[in-house]
């Protein structure tokens, strides 16, 4: 009964997924006694934030954007991002304090700073971006500060030939694969790895197969759909109708 669903108070609501909102992030300035609290990438139902020092949380009420608080000389600090429904999000990454500074509350993400960062390396061995450019093949990952490798590309002579969007688990949900570094084939995976569908491209970008593992296949011409085909039963384009055809 302590649920913030129960705020809603409306009878016609049956079933309500939620997501909880997304962290924030502590950036402590170098050269400043500043720490800045960035928003979370989805923050459009964010009211405010509680701070934690060394588990304990120090605000009594959620700061808004905009606002300053001092802070403790020494220690670690974290962040919950809070909706207005009254749902908080996992803490922040921590930052350590060797110094008394102020916090400095964030309406949007500043213009200097990103959730991701990449990794470039061959084999075990980590490389600059140049160098990634100048060698025959390496690996790029896109590592986002709280998910970690988000996405792993794999480069030849500079150019991607492959790259796979990874879940939670490490695991290809998406891979994308290149000729000549140009997109040539897509390919969709569930949770348990099995392989879903494939998206077909052409060397000028247009889309023409889409195979659902399971059943159906579409055809397109220059991205438009023109054949569809599922199990025995078959459509196609002649002219302005579809009609239907038996396929063999």
């Amino acid at each position: 009964m302590d649920s913030p669903l129960i705020w809603q108070r409306s009878s016609d609501i049956y079933v309500a997924i939620v997501r909880l909102p997304d962290p924030p992030h502590l950036r402590l300035r170098s050269t400043s006694n500043v720490v800045q609290l960035i928003p979370g990438e989805n923050h459009w139902e964010t009211f405010g934030y509680h701070l934690f020092h060394n588990g304990e949380r120090t605000t009594k009420r959620p700061l808004r954007p905009g606002e300053n608080f001092q802070l403790p000389a020494s220690g670690q600090l974290t962040a919950v991002a809070v909706e207005w429904s009254g749902l908080e999000s996992r803490p922040s990454l921590a930052v350590a304090l060797d110094r008394r500074a102020d916090l400095k509350v964030f309406a949007e993400t500043p213009a200097d700073f990103s959730w991701t960062f990449d990794r470039f390396r061959v084999g075990d061995r980590e490389i600059t971006a140049a160098e990634a450019k100048r060698v025959p093949e390496a690996i790029r990952e896109i590592i986002h500060l709280h998910d970690g490798v988000i996405h792993r590309e794999w480069w030849r002579r500079s150019r991607p030939v492959r790259r796979d969007d990874l879940n939670a688990e490490g695991k290809p949900i998406r891979r994308l694969v290149y000729d000549d570094g140009k997109l040539a084939r897509r390919e969709y995976y569930d949770r348990d790895g099995n392989h879903v569908s494939t998206e077909m491209f052409d060397a000028e970008g247009y889309i023409t197969e889409a195979i659902r593992h399971g059943g159906e296949h579409w055809s397109y011409r220059r991205g438009v759909p023109w054949k569809y085909i599922r199990g025995s039963a078959g459509f196609r384009q002649e002219g302005d109708r579809w009609v239907r055809f038996k396929p063999r």
